[in-house]
């Protein structure tokens, strides 16, 4: 397994919430961009890597957010933690590779 320092995360154009009310809205619960780009209309920006829904956003953008606003250590809490997720998963499936 090799894991890169530089992927992306997705994220909803809805924040999410467990109100029973919104169990419909598909833009809370669905981080498919070929869902949200139905919901992306009040979204102007046009730099993807800088929207912060309903897309693909690289790693290193949500570092640095992480890093600046949260003042969170990427390298020794975030992407620790990150990397043992995957070897559980590895680990998981090793029976049936």
């Amino acid at each position: 397994m090799f894991v890169y320092k530089e992927g992306f995360a997705r994220f909803s154009t809805v924040p999410y919430n467990l109100d029973p009310n919104d169990k419909a809205n598909k833009y809370i619960h669905l981080t498919n961009y070929s869902i949200n780009k139905h919901n992306m209309k009040n979204i102007e920006n046009e730099n993807a890597d800088e929207i912060e829904g309903g897309c693909k956003v690289s790693l290193s953008t949500i570092k640095k957010k992480v890093e600046a606003e949260w003042k969170v250590n990427w390298d020794e809490q975030i992407w620790t933690e990150i990397k043992d997720c995957c070897l559980k998963a590895m680990v998981s499936a090793q029976n049936d590779m």
